[in-house]
Parts: structure tokens; C-alpha cells; sequence
């Protein structure tokens, strides 16, 4: 039985004699490394390059998965200062809301149901624009009272938090991809 076996560089083609002892070697001809696999009386040589893209996407996912976990839980602290928010705002500020829903509603329901806004799902259900609308509302308003400060603060608020929110859930989303690459 020979000491070596001669094969073909992947990259050049060059002519290669492996030692039974040489498990990573770089080619004499092009000068690209190579891992030697041997298995089942088979000898084959893989590029580097091909392992380190294996490695660095082994990282990636490891690194999306604490991501996904990271983000999942900043996610529910932004969910939560929301929903403390929206508490404070039907509380303190109930009324000027109230009218301000009330100029939106249609006939039909100021027909029907005159007053009546469910402001704990109206404030749920704002977007962003919306809220950039109401703050533009509300610095409208001639009256600079206290609560229209505190109102057009607790929006500023609201906004910021929005924006950091779709932030996180876009983020999440690029993880999610991700990972999903090495379910798949």
C-alpha cells in the first residue's frame, strides 16, 4: 500500500500527492488551503473557504437565536409601557380624547350611539400617523392648559414608543428568517 494518494486541486486542478498523516495543506500550484476528508477508502479535499462558511453560519444562527430571545422580551417591556400609557392616558385625559375620537366617528354612530367611544380600543388601534395627527390636534387647540402639556406629552411618548416597537418587531422578523434557514 502507497504512503500518499495523488489527486486533482478543486481549485486549479494542479496534480496533488497527500501523505496519509496531512489532514489540511495548501496547494502547491494555486496556493489554496484545503481540508483532506477521508471516509469509506474515499479521499476528497473541500476548500477552507467552504468550512469557515459553515462555521460563520453556525455563529449567524446562534447569534439570531439569542437575538430572537433578546428582542421577544424588549418586545413585551415596550408592549407593557404601552399598555401602562394607554391606562395613564384614559385616566388622566379621558374627555379631551373622547371629543377627539368623537369628531372621527361617522354619522352612523353619532346617530346611534352619540358620545359613545370605546377609547380603550381606540387608543389600542392607533398608528403611528394617527398619533402624529392627534399630536397635531392638540398643539391646535388654543387653550394651553395643563392637561392638553401632559396629553401632547404622553403622546410624544406614545409615538417614540410606536417607532421603537416596529423597530424591535423588524428586527425580530430579519432573526426569525434566519433561523428559519436551519429549520428548513
Amino acid at each position: 500500500m502507497s504512503d500518499f494518494v495523488t489527486l486533482s486541486c478543486p481549485s486549479c486542478g494542479g496534480k496533488l500527492q497527500i501523505t496519509n498523516d496531512i489532514e489540511r495543506f495548501a496547494c502547491g500550484y494555486c496556493g489554496k488551503e484545503h481540508i483532506v476528508k477521508r471516509g469509506g477508502g474515499i479521499v476528497t479535499l473541500s476548500p477552507v473557504v467552504d468550512g469557515l462558511k459553515r462555521i460563520q453560519a453556525g455563529t449567524d444562527k446562534t447569534a439570531s437565536e439569542l437575538a430572537f430571545l433578546r428582542l421577544n422580551n424588549e418586545i413585551a417591556e415596550i408592549e407593557k409601557s404601552m399598555n401602562d400609557l394607554f391606562l395613564r392616558l384614559e385616566l388622566n385625559a379621558g374627555e379631551p380624547l373622547i371629543d377627539y375620537f368623537g369628531n372621527y366617528t361617522s354619522y352612523w354612530q353619532k346617530v346611534f350611539s352619540p358620545r359613545h367611544v370605546d377609547l380603550h380600543k381606540e387608543l389600542r388601534h392607533l398608528t403611528s400617523k394617527r398619533v402624529e395627527d392627534m399630536i397635531k390636534y392638540f398643539r391646535g387647540r388654543t387653550s394651553e392648559g395643563k392637561l392638553q402639556q401632559w396629553l401632547l406629552s404622553a403622546l410624544d411618548e406614545l409615538l417614540a414608543l410606536q417607532n421603537k416597537l416596529s423597530g424591535k418587531q423588524s428586527d425580530l422578523e430579519k432573526h426569525k428568517r434566519i433561523v428559519g434557514e436551519w429549520v428548513s
